[in-house]
């Protein structure tokens, strides 16, 4: 062979290596159609070589000059088998992979009977970067312990200085194949390849990336189960893990499988979790049918890499109904033939249509940031897709998402189409009825009664019953405005009749409820929903003026006093606040002895909460303190006496002992504090997992993770704090794309995203910090159009511009080429400080900082002190 044709023959071998035995007769066929029978000829003799003499003979391959094969009469037999590496003793050789050769064992020093996988190292590169890669390697199979991760058992050298590891033997088969040979439906290769992306997940948790993603590499178990191998070219993302220096150049062959890779991969650019997200975009789109993404004419590498890197993948959806050509390649190894597999193409053309194609598309973007934030997102979406619910993959339109409400709640939908349908020809009939002779006066009557049970059905009934399901704020809001416009309609003719005006108090707490309730699912509008709760309030004086000693009518204005309290609370009017939260608790206590229903009771420990909780909020601590107790006492009460599975009753008691959490860090005591809230976190976690699509316990179960990142944080456990606050932030934006107009989870999206990046400022990486702040400085400027008065979002703008100068003041402390730099920094942290300094000032004249923000003013008089010393140190030509 020529020095000159030994780079296109190398190019082909590669190719050919990559594939299973009997597919390397027709990709030769294609690969060497255009070339001199001698390539050809060189290629195969090359490859029966390594078929006899496997390690030792590739170890020539990427010297840069032709390898000289092996004579014929070198014995097909692995070197490997019945010999001893450590305490194992090798049975048969299993395969090759790109970095080492796989034989199985099993244990053969008596100690106990086990069978292994063992790979030994083998691979076209210099000898010191596979060392220090095969150490990398061990390293990240020792700390990975999933049970979708084939284990890492042992590890050593052989005797002619080989390195070695040892793993759990995986009798199983590839993930494509396993599929096929069970006629796995659409919904269960879904299901399994969810397991799969947990074990990924799990990985990037651990700052690992696998890098070579594909069906060989996952193997299922006979019960079902897949395991994830070969790590051997994964990277650990933590600078202190590699050592610095660049990686040496690698073939794309050695280093992963070119159909899986992703765009940057074959660019040779950064390396992140996004890369393992194309592969598995495209592991997906196989599985489901059974093609490569992209057309190509041939399979050459420089082929294959034209199509990753500037060809649009196909829809799946429209790639079913493709036939596949002859020796057709790349195709994945034991191809699916999906359309049989599943069903006929046109069928699985129509399930993959719309989310699926979408979902598998997003993967498969050119650009890493486009594609999902995390693998865990993208399972998510697989699952959202399963339950029947939007996906984010898909743009949010009215149509979309009232398509999916209607797939998954068709009962209810339904129902509510006919009690509307009824409701309007109830009105039609009443109407009617109205201008006939006198005689049909009573039917008139009832027909008005009909249409009053309706409305209350409406509002009340179904409106209830879609509360806490994820998206349903704008139906809820449709449903209390048609409501109340019926009862509006019906009080006006009816003219003083007491029960209906219970009901139209009834329902415009239902329409504050979901207008701006500051504690729920909501719209944001604070205004709105304080106007609303104070009709309400007029109607059910008016009422109380007549009837003083009505038992229901007491318990309807104390829980009318309570929402009024929340929205002042939220306003920051504490005073006024602490007055409507006195005025329920009083109702509530003259009516202690006649409350039997266990939810009156808890309503009652509801109002010491709230009590308390106001007075927290003006600095009281300890009359605060007292309340939160006596609302314990009664709730863990309730909770002994009641069901096993109460939910709304345990919910409840977590929130109050989160109330106790907050004091007790006021106080200074971190330890109970934390505590305390630790198991806030596990009450709602238990909750939240028997309850999966209740958007309300998700709600409940993220805030806890998100003060419990807040209490982390002034321990100054800033590793603590910022694993808690993404974990508030991945629920909070889960949430928030299932229902985009639900402002609380909105605002805790900002809340926790400005704290996981505060905590990356304080821990050494102001830069990402910076980003994160940023992002959140963004949400909150978007809220403020739901009201600039509502004092959660001002602190949001507040706490914004302290971390933004704080990560200003970390970047100007570091060693820079020139004083201009620091100054241009110092200046602009001074900036953020003032702006910062300037909202809490303004709260502060309103008396609406909060308890826990009190320190906050002080802090930053601090901080602008140092950057005027600073400046003030810095060469008077560096300053602007």
């Amino acid at each position: 062979m020529s020095q000159s044709s030994w780079p296109l023959v190398r190019e082909i071998l590669y190719g050919a290596l990559e594939l299973a035995p009997h597919e390397r007769s027709c990709y030769l066929d294609e690969s060497c159609a255009s070339q001199p029978a001698s390539i050809r000829a060189e290629v195969e003799t090359l490859l029966a070589s390594y078929e006899r003499g496997g390690d030792d003979f590739l170890r020539t391959l990427d010297l840069g000059r032709p390898p000289v094969p092996l004579p014929e009469s070198e014995p097909a037999v692995c070197r490997w088998i019945g010999r001893r590496i450590g305490p194992y003793q090798v049975t048969e050789q299993v395969g090759r992979g790109g970095m080492g050769i796989v034989l199985r064992a099993i244990r053969a020093d008596g100690q106990f009977e086990q069978e292994a996988a063992i790979k030994i190292i083998r691979a076209p590169l210099t000898l010191d970067f596979l060392l220090e890669r095969f150490r990398h390697e061990r390293q990240i199979l020792a700390a990975l312990d999933h049970p979708n991760i084939a284990r890492l058992l042992d590890g050593g050298t052989t005797e002619d200085g080989l390195p070695y590891f040892v793993m759990e033997y995986i009798d199983g088969q590839p993930l494509d194949a396993y599929c096929d040979a069970h006629h796995l439906s659409l919904r269960e290769r879904l299901q399994l390849f969810r397991a799969v992306c947990s074990a990924i997940q799990y990985a990037h948790q651990r700052l690992v990336v696998h890098r070579d993603i594909k069906p060989g590499n996952i193997l299922v178990t006979a019960s079902g189960a897949p395991k994830l191998l070969d790590f051997g070219i994964a990277k650990i993302l933590d600078a202190k893990v590699l050592k610095s220096g660049e990686e040496p150049e690698a073939t794309l062959a050695g280093m992963a499988t070119p159909t899986y890779a992703s765009p940057e991969q074959i660019r040779g650019g950064a390396i992140t979790t996004a890369t393992d997200i194309y592969s598995l975009g495209v592991l997906l789109y196989e599985l489901l049918t059974g093609k490569w993404p992209y057309h190509v004419a041939g399979s050459l590498p420089h082929e294959i890499a034209r199509a990753v890197c500037e060809a649009e993948p196909e829809k799946p959806s429209h790639a079913v109904t493709r036939p596949v050509p002859p020796a057709a390649a790349p195709a994945p190894s034991n191809a699916l033939r999906a359309g049989a597999a599943l069903g006929q193409s046109e069928k699985l053309r129509r399930q993959l249509t719309g989310d699926l194609d979408n979902i598998i598309l997003r993967t498969l973007s050119k650009e890493p940031e486009r594609r999902y934030a995390t693998v865990q997102q993208l399972a998510e979406d697989i699952h959202r897709h399963l339950e029947g619910l939007p996906v984010i993959a898909r743009r949010a339109t009215l149509s979309y998402r009232t398509e999916k409400f209607v797939k998954r709640h068709k009962v209810k939908v339904v129902a509510a189409a006919f009690v509307l349908l009824a409701l309007l020809l109830g009105f039609a009939a009443t109407f009617h009825e109205a201008r006939i002779a006198e005689t049909e006066r009573a039917r008139a009557e009832k027909g008005f009664d009909d249409v009053r049970q309706l409305a209350n059905t409406l509002i009340f009934d179904i409106g209830g019953a879609i509360r806490d399901l994820p998206g349903s704020t704008p139906a809820r809001q449709l449903l209390a405005k048609n409501a109340l416009h019926y009862l509006d309609s019906l009080a006006g003719e009816a003219g003083g009749n007491p029960s209906l005006e219970r009901d139209l108090a009834s329902a415009y707490e239902r329409l504050g409820d979901v207008q701006g309730h500051p504690r729920r699912a909501s719209l944001g509008n604070l205004i709105g929903a304080l106007a609303d709760y104070r009709k309400a309030l007029g109607i059910r004086e008016s009422l109380l003026a007549n009837e003083p000693h009505n038992t229901r009518l007491l318990r309807e204005l104390a829980r009318n006093y309570s929402k009024i309290e929340f929205c002042l609370d939220a306003k920051g009017d504490f005073r006024e606040a602490l007055g409507q939260a006195r005025k329920a608790l009083k109702i509530d206590q003259s009516l202690a002895g006649k409350l039997s229903d266990p939810k009156d009771i808890d309503e009652l420990a509801g109002n010491y909460q709230e009590v308390g909780w106001v007075l927290q909020e003006s600095g009281d601590l300890a009359d605060s303190l007292d309340n939160y107790r006596k609302a314990a006492a009664i709730r863990e009460k309730l909770v002994a006496e009641g069901p096993g599975n109460d939910t709304e009753f345990r919910s409840h008691l977590a929130g109050t002992y989160g109330s106790m959490s907050e004091v007790l860090l006021l106080e200074g005591d971190f330890t109970e504090a934390i505590g305390m809230q630790r198991r806030v976190v596990g009450i709602m976690r238990a909750l939240s997992g028997a309850n999966p699509n209740n958007a309300t316990l998700r709600e409940h179960l993220a805030e806890a993770y998100y003060y419990l990142g807040q209490w982390l944080e002034r321990s100054h456990d800033a590793a603590g704090a910022l694993k808690s606050y993404q974990q508030a932030f991945a629920t909070f934006q889960d949430i928030s794309f299932a229902d985009p107009h639900n402002v609380l989870a909105r605002r805790f999206v900002g809340f926790s995203l400005l704290g996981a990046g505060g905590m990356q400022v304080e821990s050494g990486n102001p830069r990402k910090g910076l980003a994160r702040v940023t992002r959140a400085l963004a949400i909150f400027e978007a809220l403020r159009l739901h009201g600039s008065d509502n004092e959660y979002i001002q602190s949001g703008f507040a706490d914004s511009y302290y971390w933004l100068g704080r990560a200003h003041a970390k970047l100007a402390s570091r060693s820079t080429p020139s004083s201009t730099a620091r100054t241009v920094q110092w200046h602009e942290a001074l900036g953020w400080y003032k702006k910062s300094l300037a909202v809490w000032t303004e709260l502060a004249a309103r008396h609406a900082v909060a308890s826990i923000d009190r320190q906050k003013p002080g802090e930053i008089r601090e901080e602008i002190a140092s950057c005027d010393r600073n400046l003030a140190q810095l060469p008077v030509t560096a300053s602007r």
